[in-house]
């Protein structure tokens, strides 16, 4: 779990007696503000005395910052994807011609996988996620480790998938050229 200090609130201020500090880092939410005796006038100043300001009153508590609560909401933006491209890439290797469409592999990712889309919607619900993940400005996204370069997909078996079958590149295969 990493720091996050939030903004300092400020309450009160200036120098003089009294001034310190009510701080100290969260791990989650924000810093404590800081709070201070200001260097006002005191009643005795006038006749040749001097005081001290009185301390000022304890500052705001500072704000989280966001950055717990926005790794949360890329967090959930990024199951959501993950969820919804799993259904997508469920085909069935019995039927021919699927696995033609093309998304983002991940949250946030310019890797494109085939899928076989389940309904008319399907293709604009995951680029509505994808959209979701850059709007809440995250960062971390969850690439495969190599990019499929192939043209086309194929319905490969898999007894994990729903349906039977996983979407996956085709396989690439080598045109022979006559040389008569």
């Amino acid at each position: 779990m990493s720091a996050v200090a939030g903004s300092a609130g400020t309450h009160g201020g200036g120098s003089g007696a009294g001034a310190g500090s009510n701080g100290g880092a969260s791990t989650i939410a924000g810093s404590a503000g800081t709070h201070g005796g200001g260097s006002g006038t005191p009643a005795g100043a006038a006749n040749g005395g001097s005081g001290a300001g009185s301390a000022g009153s304890p500052g705001d508590a500072g704000s989280s910052g966001g950055s717990s609560s926005a790794d949360a909401e890329c967090e959930r933006i990024a199951n959501e994807y993950a969820t919804a491209l799993e259904k997508q890439v469920a085909c069935n290797p019995d039927l021919p011609g699927q696995c033609a469409d093309r998304v983002p592999a991940g949250a946030g990712c310019e890797c494109r996988i085939f899928i076989e889309p389940k309904d008319p919607f399907a293709i604009e619900n995951l680029f509505n996620i994808n959209d979701d993940w850059f709007s809440a400005a995250c960062t971390t996204r969850a690439c495969p480790d190599t990019c499929p370069t192939a043209s086309r997909g194929t319905c490969q078996a898999d007894a994990t998938s729903e349906l039977g079958g996983r979407c996956a590149p085709a396989a690439r295969t080598a045109k022979r050229i006559s040389l008569l």
